[in-house]
This record gives C-alpha cells, sequence and structure tokens, in this order.
C-alpha cells in the first residue's frame, strides 16, 4: 500500500448535467445514486458548480451496480460535449490548430479537474494525449468516460479524416451486453 498523500480532487460539472436523465434511462433512480454517491440531490443542476472527484467515480460505480450496465461511463462520455469545458472548452475551440488544442487541453486542465491530469507527450511525430487519475478509487468508470469523450472530440478538431484512432483510444474488454449498449440512447 502507498504512503502518498492524495489531496481530494474536485470537478467541475460540466457534462454530468446530463447523468440524472441517463441514470433515469438506464432504470434506476437518480436521488437515489447521487446520494448513495454522497451528492446533494442539486449537486449536478449547474454546469459550473465542482463536486468531489470521488464522488463522481463513487456515482458512475452506484449507477453500474444499480443498472447492471457495465458501460455507464461510455454513455457519459458519448453526451460530452467540447463547451462542457468551460472557459477551457473555448480556449480549445478557439485554437488555431489541433496541436495547440491539445496543448492547452493538457495546460488549462486543472481548471475544470484537478482529481486527474490530462498529459500530451510527442516523441518522433507521434503525440500521445492521456488522462491520469490521481484519486485511487474513482478509476475505472471515469477513465471509461474520459475514453467516451474522444471520438466525439476528433471529427470537430482534426475534420473527417483526422488522425487520431478513436477505436485504440477506446480499447477496453467489449461489454457482455453489447449488443444492447449499441442500441440504448444516451
Amino acid at each position: 500500500m502507498s504512503n502518498v498523500l492524495v489531496a481530494a480532487g474536485t470537478q467541475r460539472v460540466g457534462a454530468c448535467t446530463e447523468l440524472p436523465p441517463l441514470i433515469r434511462q438506464l432504470g434506476a433512480d437518480p436521488a437515489v445514486m447521487l446520494a448513495r454517491a454522497g451528492l446533494a440531490p442539486d449537486a449536478l443542476d449547474h454546469p459550473d458548480r465542482t463536486i468531489p472527484y470521488a464522488a463522481m467515480g463513487r456515482l458512475f460505480a452506484e449507477t453500474t451496480a444499480a443498472t447492471g450496465c457495465a458501460h455507464v461511463g461510455l454513455f457519459a462520455g458519448r453526451m460530452w460535449r467540447l463547451s462542457d469545458l468551460g472557459l477551457v472548452g473555448e480556449v480549445v475551440r478557439h485554437s488555431p490548430t489541433v496541436g495547440d488544442a491539445l496543448k492547452w487541453l493538457a495546460v488549462y486542465q486543472h481548471l475544470h479537474s484537478d482529481g486527474g491530469v490530462r498529459y500530451l507527450v510527442e516523441r518522433a511525430g507521434v503525440v500521445d494525449l492521456g488522462y491520469a487519475i490521481y484519486q485511487p478509487r474513482a478509476q475505472g468508470h471515469i477513465t471509461t468516460d474520459r475514453r467516451g469523450r474522444l471520438p466525439r472530440a476528433r471529427p470537430r478538431r482534426c475534420g473527417a479524416r483526422g488522425s487520431s484512432d478513436p477505436a485504440g483510444a477506446q480499447a477496453r474488454r467489449r461489454p457482455r451486453d453489447a449488443r444492447a449498449a449499441c442500441e440504448r440512447p444516451a
């Protein structure tokens, strides 16, 4: 076990305003899921609010347990839009190049969430964009949510023939109910 002290992170609500309808659509009561995650009933009402990062992870975990849907994070990621990042999204949107957009996303990520860090590594003509989570108990579903965002961001910033690899970016074990996952609207 690590002796590293990790400060409690926060997350700007942003796209999480869309979670209560998603939770309801998956057959659970959003108020119950929010309470189980340790969040107030109105915690996700406004995109500029902040919530504890670990509570967001608990919300995904509780929703997964209650609904039996192992890919809640992917559904949540599909709902994401660049505007959900607030000011960070505006900086990214108005960047002159995709490279600049990714750089500014990594530099200013802490304004949106300090429970993890977006990183950008460029070497030998290849760019890796990743996300590392500081909160050990918040990892699985949040990582999946972040991966679900990548395919939505690529066409807008790179164009239809962009060079990012959304299939590789979402490499993950196939859900048992993959057909249902594709048929459920999110």
